[in-house]
């Protein structure tokens, strides 16, 4: 653990000493960016995937907001001149222990993958009223995948549409707002704490759903509706006949010039396919963040509870049966002293009912911006007693990756 800290600490320090010699602007523009004509920051707080409010608003306009770029249009035809189109590239070097809880016996692995994911990402304006995104990924297995449409009206103060998702970024993400789950597996991997992200979305059916939401929000919040299922993470379709049902409201005060969000869903309801079998859900969460200025820094706070109580999968829906819930929390901050440099620290602990187990998750982690689409990301990760194994103690992660959207 000491080797590790000081790791981190190294590297924090050659960070900060780069500041006045890297470059800082942003030259190398993702599609929605291209699209819109704003920096990545304008729509990200700190580093993305986190959403700031112009951010917020975008993605409630369906991601149809344009700039300068020049649109074809006719009847019934609003399309921007040029398919904005994003290439992933980044590399990971990742060094994983784990300690077995009978013998106390520590074993490790290295991991160098270069490169780490070959996608290109597509998204923007499909019509007035709609717009979509999606990867397309390539390799074993690769194929198009992470994808959603979102339809956006107008009410007067308020939007309002459907939205269409298959995606492995939780049952809540035909529309989601909220930067509490972290989902994104970079950057400063959130997600590792998050309880929603590990009980509900992680670590139970909907590591990878199908949902079909309607959705209505405003500067004041956002309130969904779906139906929701697991989904085939090969191909992206469902082979089942049933979907639970999502309720989510999301509210976003301000409040002494910082922006807040607080929050809640509920899942409920028996979904499954025809293949895998059934499974009855009475799962539900909250979840809170404030991001904004302290001073010449910036900081961002999350923190959500989540219960997950869920039936084994059974061939039919008659025999599901609910095992008891598995209750957990998380809080984590992310801080921009300098900049360029981002720090982060977390904490996450999860304990199935009506038994001894309780697992606890630490993290340190640290990104350095390069440019707004290029960073440099650390990250320690340690598990203590995990729930999902009977075999392991403790399991630490230590990751070093670099990322650059074209």
């Amino acid at each position: 653990m000491k080797k590790i800290l000081l790791s981190a600490a190294a590297f924090v320090v050659v960070a900060v000493s780069a500041v006045s010699i890297a470059p800082t602007t942003s030259e190398a523009i993702p599609a929605f960016a291209r699209q819109t004509g704003a920096a990545c920051l304008s729509c990200h707080f700190q580093s993305f995937p986190a959403l700031a409010p112009f951010g917020v608003a975008f993605k409630m306009g369906g991601f149809t907001d344009v700039g300068e770029q020049a649109l074809v249009e006719d009847d019934e035809l609003s399309i921007p001149s040029s398919l904005n189109i994003t290439m992933m590239m980044r590399f990971k070097y990742k060094t994983v222990k784990t300690t077995t809880k009978a013998t106390g016996v520590t074993s490790s692995s290295t991991t160098l993958e270069m490169p780490a994911d070959q996608v290109l990402m597509v998204g923007g304006r499909i019509g007035s009223a709609l717009g979509g995104f999606g990867e397309i990924s390539f390799g074993t297995g690769g194929g198009i995948g992470n994808w959603q449409l979102i339809n956006s009206n107008d009410f007067g103060d308020f939007k309002g549409g459907i939205g269409l998702y298959n995606a492995g970024f939780g049952p809540t993400g035909a529309i989601e707002i909220s930067s509490v789950f972290g989902q994104h597996s970079g950057k400063l991997n959130g997600g590792f704490v998050s309880a929603v992200e590990n009980l509900i979305t992680g670590g139970s059916l909907f590591g990878n759903t199908l949902s079909v939401a309607a959705w209505a929000g405003s500067d004041m919040g956002l309130v969904q509706l779906a139906a929701v299922a697991p989904g085939a993470a090969g191909n992206g379709t469902n082979t089942g006949n049933r979907l639970a049902t999502l309720a989510r409201v999301v509210f976003t005060p301000e409040f002494s010039g910082m922006n807040a969000m607080i929050g809640g869903g509920v899942i409920s309801g028996t979904t499954g396919t025809t293949t895998l079998g059934y499974a009855k859900l009475s799962d539900f969460f909250i979840d809170a963040q404030v991001q904004g200025d302290v001073g010449d820094m910036s900081l961002g706070i999350y923190a959500d509870y989540a219960s997950k109580n869920e039936g084994n999968l059974a061939v039919a829906p008659a025999v599901s049966v609910k095992p008891g819930a598995t209750t957990g929390f998380s809080i984590r901050a992310e801080l921009e002293p300098v900049h360029n440099v981002l720090l982060g620290i977390g904490y996450g602990s999860a304990n199935p009912v009506g038994t001894l187990a309780n697992e606890t998750r630490t993290q340190f982690s640290a990104t350095y911006h390069f440019y707004q689409n290029v960073e440099l990301n650390f990250h320690y990760n340690e598990i203590k007693n995990p729930i999902a194994t009977t075999t392991a103690s403790k399991i630490t992660e230590t990751y070093l990756g670099m990322e650059a959207l074209m």
